[in-house]
């Protein structure tokens, strides 16, 4: 007797990291992919086949379009696609838009053989909505593999110095209370000072610094952290790197994590804030749901509680996860 074909049926939108998540979590003979005009035109199912590993052999994946919102259209195009009864679907409606998921809930379920997963948010499983409501552990993606879900990739480099010097570093500026009056800082971020190491005392230690403390105190494995990424776009060959360069980058539960650093000598105005502030708010729109935004900033701020205030409502603007400041606040 023959195997019972196992047929996977992904719902596609723009945010495509749990369609990668179950595919990878799952065995198929099949793949379905249901998508939008809108979806098909941003090539969102090539990019989940290719992050997911899907062979590019015929008559493996099928892609069917349909209606975004409406419902009898939506059924209507899937009652004429060529359905085997006797297969097994395992149907993740966690994408697509609603309509999408009811419509693909009252197709399928209709077959002896159906399983409906779903993958609540803020967790790292798939749940099964019918028969013994099981679920299925997702895998955990390193940085690239983020990334790929989402159409990109990256080239980064290895800090050039030893650890311990970004952290004694660190634990000067904190001792003196500013970066311009940490002897070595001071020294080689004179303009006459013509070192290779100018850029590192000139800021470039806060950065590395950043890079280890998230590496070492997250336990991250070096697969799932990147310095100074420079990110590219798969499908959109003008995509401008220059725009999208990340201090530190990782990955941790599924989740990406962007970090701009940086470190000012003297006191600085809240504008300096805003404007790092949404540089990696704009990066982060682009990077799927599971992407946070954050900045670190290493200076003197003079401020009061109407600057705190404004800062505040500029990250909820940017909609930012946090600023981590490693500042003195001077009072006017």
């Amino acid at each position: 007797m023959d195997s019972i074909k196992q047929v996977l049926v992904s719902l596609v939108s723009d945010q495509t990291l749990a369609n990668v998540l179950f595919i990878k979590a799952t065995k198929a003979d099949e793949y379905v992919f249901l998508e939008t005009s809108k979806t098909k035109e941003s090539q969102k199912t090539a990019i989940i086949r290719k992050a997911a590993g899907l062979p590019t052999s015929p008559g493996t994946c099928r892609q069917l379009v349909v209606d975004a919102e409406g419902y009898d259209k939506c059924l209507q195009a899937l009652e004429t696609e060529a359905f085997e009864p006797t297969h097994h679907y395992l149907v993740n409606i966690t994408g697509g838009t609603k309509i999408m998921a009811l419509a693909a809930r009252d197709f399928f379920s209709k077959f002896d053989r159906c399983d409906l997963y779903y993958i609540p948010v803020e967790t790292n499983f798939a749940q099964q909505l019918t028969g013994q409501k099981a679920t299925i552990a997702l895998p955990q993606l390193n940085l690239r593999e983020y990334l790929k879900a989402h159409g990109f990739s990256y080239r980064d480099c290895e800090p050039k110095h030893p650890e311990y010097l970004s952290r004694q570093l660190f634990l000067d500026v904190l001792h003196h209370g500013d970066i311009s009056q940490v002897p070595d800082i001071k020294r080689k971020s004179l303009p006459d000072y013509l070192g290779s190491d100018k850029p590192f005392y000139s800021g470039g230690w806060f950065e590395e610094w950043l890079y280890f403390t998230c590496l070492d105190t997250l336990g991250l494995k070096k697969s799932h952290i990147a310095f100074q990424a420079k990110i590219f776009h798969h499908q959109n060959p003008s995509f401008s790197s220059n725009d999208y360069e990340i201090d530190v980058a990782f990955c941790k539960n599924n989740k990406l994590y962007l970090i701009e650093a940086k470190a000012y000598s003297g006191s600085i105005s809240v504008k300096k804030i805003s404007d790092a502030l949404y540089k990696i708010a704009s990066i982060r729109t682009t990077l799927g749901l599971h992407a946070q935004a954050l900045v670190a900033i290493m200076a003197k701020v003079k401020t009061s509680k109407g600057r705190v205030d404004n800062i505040e409502k500029q990250k909820k603007t940017a909609e930012c996860e946090a600023i981590l400041g490693f500042w003195r606040l001077e009072k006017n």
